[in-house]
C-alpha cells in the first residue's frame, strides 16, 4: 500500500506526506529438513511515513521541516505440529540430529523462532537564504535508531555425530 498526501495551506506554505507500507509472509513446508514434517513461517512487516512542511518566510527566504519514520519487522517461527519424533526436552520443538558421514539432519529449524525489529525516526529543519547571485542553507536534524533481536540458536537441542558408524552405536560428537 502507498499513499501520497500534497496540500497547500497558503500561497507560501505547502504539506506533503507519504506512507508506504509492505507485509509478505511466507510458508515453509520443510523449513530445516529435507522432510516435511518440520514447517517455519516468516512474516515481515515494514511501515515508513516521509512529512514535509515548506513555508515561505518572505522572498529570499524558505524554510523546511520533515519529518520520516521507518519501522521494519521480521518474525519467523516454526509452525510444525509436536510430532514428537526429536523433542529432547519437555515442553520444547523437535531438535535436529545430524548422523554424519554427508547424510542430511532432519529435525526443526534450530535459528527459529527468531524476531527482529528496527524503528528509526528523524526530524530536520533547514533554512535557505538567497539574494542576487548569493545563496545560503543551514539546518539541523536528528536521527534515532532502535533496533531489537530475538535469535535463540539450538534452543531445542541438536545431536551431531562424527560418522554413520558413530550415530548407529550412539555416539555423538556434540550436542548443542
Amino acid at each position: 500500500f502507498v499513499g501520497r498526501f500534497d496540500y497547500t495551506l497558503s500561497g507560501t506554505t505547502n504539506l506533503f506526506v507519504r506512507y508506504t507500507s509492505d507485509l509478505a509472509s511466507v510458508f515453509e513446508p520443510n523449513s530445516g529438513s529435507p522432510i516435511p514434517l518440520w514447517n517455519s513461517n516468516d512474516e515481515t512487516g515494514n511501515h515508513y511515513v516521509t512529512a514535509e512542511l515548506r513555508h515561505i518566510v518572505k522572498p529570499t527566504m524558505a524554510n523546511t521541516l520533515r519529518f520520516g519514520a521507518t519501522r521494519t519487522q521480521e518474525l519467523a517461527s516454526r509452525t510444525d505440529l509436536d510430532n514428537g519424533l526429536l523433542v529432547f526436552f519437555p515442553g520444547r520443538m523437535s531438535g535436529v540430529v545430524n548422523p554424519g558421514s554427508g547424510v542430511v539432519s532432519v529435525g526443526g529449524n534450530q535459528v527459529l523462532p527468531f524476531e527482529q525489529r528496527q524503528t528509526r525516526t528523524i526530524l530536520g529543519d533547514d533554512v535557505a537564504w538567497g539574494a542576487g547571485g548569493h545563496s545560503i542553507k543551514f539546518g539541523v536534524e536528528y536521527e534515532r535508531q532502535t533496533t531489537f533481536v530475538n535469535l535463540p540458536l539450538f534452543g531445542d537441542g541438536s545431536w551431531s555425530f562424527p560418522s554413520l558408524t558413530a550415530f548407529l552405536q550412539n555416539q555423538p560428537s556434540i550436542f548443542l
